[in-house]
């Protein structure tokens, strides 16, 4: 099997033979960085199970990553909603119990508060958030006793930046989600790990830049974009190691260390020059409420 020099370095060979046949479920698996995961952990001989709302872009998926194994399987399921979520449970106990979960599924809006409609608030911590606990909740139980589980979460969980209301505090929710299971889990085998990346080059992070307003855009204090593959790369290296918190970025671990060991004041003037900060015209206009409340 041919595999590129980046991606033989993802598991030892003695990982490798270890991982071979075990049962990987990844949420948000039809594209961007869950896809890169779920094409990497198939060159390792791994079953691959991918989650996706959409139908048609999981069928895509599942072509693109028949091309490489053929013991990989798609569940069209909504995390946010626990009836949806049953279809994961039914599918996991045909097809047998999960070695690694990646809950990867998640949403992003962008724009200040009061311009942002209710539903695109909703949905940030209701899919981000909400749907990554229940999901977890319910899929638990069905995990091997030496299970992995990765949670995505990005660098705007540990920074937050205006224009993303909900979506920071959801992607912070997930890291103490995290931490809060992988205290509840100490006494067994089982490894939690959460991922705070940067961008990556994605449709979601497309979605993300083709919908900012103008003054989100422009030089700034983000670093470039990674690639969905060498994201993916670097995030599954760091799932076997001690530490919970994983970064891939140098820039993120530079602002976390600056953070720890400068004053709250400085580390915030910093963050206030690095990114884009709206105008008061930006934040408070005549056509900012325009929706109803009951």
């Amino acid at each position: 099997m041919h595999r590129t020099k980046l991606e033989s370095t993802i598991f030892t060979a003695e990982e490798e033979s270890i991982m071979a046949k075990k049962h990987v479920l990844i949420t948000g698996g039809s594209s961007g960085l869950g896809l890169a995961m779920a094409q990497q952990l198939a060159k390792e001989d791994m079953k691959v199970t991918i989650v996706a709302r959409n139908p048609q872009k999981l069928k895509n998926a599942l072509e693109e990553l028949h091309k490489i194994h053929k013991d990989i399987y798609g569940v069209v399921a909504d995390i946010s909603n626990s009836k949806s979520i049953q279809s994961i449970v039914s599918h996991i106990k045909e097809k047998g119990c999960v070695d690694f979960l990646v809950m990867n599924a998640g949403v992003v809006h962008v724009g200040t508060l009061l311009k942002m409609p209710e539903s695109e608030l909703r949905a940030d911590i209701e899919i981000n958030l909400i749907g990554t606990m229940l999901c977890t909740k319910y899929l638990l139980p069905l995990l091997r006793k030496d299970a992995r589980i990765l949670f995505v979460s990005s660098v705007l969980g540990l920074l937050a930046m205006a224009g993303y209301p909900a979506y920071c505090p959801a992607k912070a929710g997930i890291i103490h989600f995290a931490a809060v299971l992988r205290r509840e889990l100490k006494n067994t085998k089982m490894q939690v790990y959460v991922a705070c990346p940067a961008d990556i080059d994605t449709p979601q992070y497309d979605y993300e830049f083709a919908h900012m307003p103008e003054w989100m855009k422009g030089d700034g204090g983000r670093p470039s974009a990674m690639t969905a593959a060498q994201a993916a790369t670097k995030i599954l290296r760091k799932c076997r190691g001690g530490q919970w918190l994983i970064t891939i970025n140098f820039e993120v671990r530079l602002l976390l260390t600056l953070s720890k060991v400068l004053p709250q004041k400085i580390v915030d003037f910093i963050l206030d020059r690095m990114f884009p900060i709206p105008s008061v015209q930006d934040v408070f206009t005549e056509n900012a409420i325009d929706e109803k409340v009951e």
